[in-house]
């Protein structure tokens, strides 16, 4: 079945679980059996979906830059794509020499740039990065929801960070001088850590492979292990030495009573929700541990009614009390004193990316001597909290 004839089956179904949830009388037995069904086909849709979003991004990130492969290499848009793809498969089984094969081929036009930033030519590592970058979004978590500036060097960045929810404006006679505002203000500092995706060893056996997917394999690899260790700090990171993480950022909006140490009410929900100024609730949503969304998805009003529903329409998010959410795997499972759920504007929280991820081709003899080439992948990035104003508030459950 089509991705679209998918969503499609997901909308129907999802439109049926709404009417059931609105219909009039008594949440019954049978109409919950009902419910849980449909929840169950829209549960196994969306894993059906996922799992064919997550090839698709991959192969989109490879034609993620066809007017810069085209200016650069001079080649049409239409053919831009397949040479990138054709510069990274030479660049992976042969090194430079099978990138000077294509070269001679013909193929590339400005054969002086090749591999020289200074000549104007994007390098095979740096066309790698969009690929790179779709692998590390299978991860999911913070980066899909936030802010994120890419830069061409990795200087310390000075950020004013500000509180604006509680200030206004005011009327200014004729003559009058504005006033001052005593605005509250700090600063954070986004630095460049630098992070491995410690090497992936292919045998030439493989690389000599016309039918192995060697593009595929290595993307893959190295940008889920860049994914998840960088996700793991933007959300959990201390802040010394590594990025300040969201959860650790992000301020208590509700603190569960004694005894909810691994669990949550609608009116913690509630609390947490309107813990947050307005002004960042239009653009908020909730982000948690697939485990906490199981515990939400049991989670009902005072009629019977679950709170979550699915998604109305394609490519709509499903929502709890009228929110979208993220899962992040790397959020804390509920436990004693844990901040296992999250909820406001996502967009407050800023990434920083230096240029981008740079591809390594090992052929020393630690590699050569065992018939292997080895590779790995170097990203620079930092992250932290640019907001003081309570954008994003957490539930935390209680120590006992």
């Amino acid at each position: 079945m089509s991705i679209q004839a998918l969503r499609d089956k997901r909308v129907n179904i999802a439109n049926k679980m709404k009417a059931l949830v609105e219909k009039e009388g008594a949440w019954d037995a049978e109409r919950q059996a009902e419910f849980s069904n449909m929840k169950t086909e829209v549960e196994q849709i969306d894993n059906q979906i996922s799992a064919i979003e997550a090839a698709l991004r991959v192969q989109e990130g490879i034609a993620a830059t066809d007017e810069q492969t085209a200016q650069f290499r001079n080649v049409s848009i239409e053919n831009a794509a397949e040479l990138r793809r054709d510069l990274l498969v030479a660049f992976l089984r042969d090194g430079q020499e099978g990138i000077q094969n294509l070269v001679n081929s013909g193929r590339i036009q400005n054969a002086q740039t090749v591999g020289t930033p200074a000549g104007g030519g994007y390098t095979v590592t740096r066309e790698m990065f969009s690929s790179i970058q779709a692998a590390m979004a299978l991860v999911g978590g913070v980066r899909d929801v936030s802010t994120v500036l890419k830069t061409a060097s990795g200087n310390p960045l000075d950020f004013v960070v500000t509180d604006s929810t509680q200030e206004e404006g005011e009327i200014l006679g004729e003559t009058q001088l504005t006033p001052s505002s005593e605005t509250k203000f700090g600063t954070t500092d986004m630095g460049a850590f630098k992070y491995t995706s410690k090497a992936v060893a292919v045998s030439l056996e493989l690389l000599q492979d016309s039918e192995f997917d060697i593009e595929a394999y290595i993307v893959a690899l190295l940008g889920q292990r860049l994914g998840r260790v960088t996700n793991r700090h933007f959300t959990v990171g201390a802040g010394d030495k590594q990025p300040r993480g969201v959860v650790t950022a992000a301020s208590v909006g509700k603190a569960a009573a004694t005894g909810q140490v691994a669990t949550v009410t609608l009116d913690d929900l509630i609390d947490l929700e309107h813990s947050v100024d307005p002004v960042y609730r239009s653009a908020a949503k909730w982000m948690f541990h697939d485990g906490t969304l199981r515990k939400l998805k049991q989670l009902k009003d005072a009629t019977g009614r679950p709170l979550w529903l699915p998604g109305l329409a394609v490519n709509a998010p499903d929502t709890i009390l009228n929110y979208g959410y993220q899962i992040n795997q790397h959020m804390p499972t509920m436990a004693a004193n844990a901040k296992s759920i999250l909820f406001g504007d996502f967009k407050k929280y800023l990434i920083r990316d230096v240029m981008g991820a740079t591809l390594y081709r090992n052929t020393d003899s630690a590699y050569n001597e065992r018939g292997l080439v080895g590779f790995h992948s170097i990203l620079r990035t930092d992250g932290d909290l640019v907001d003081i104003g309570g954008a994003i508030k957490a539930y935390q459950n209680s120590a006992s």
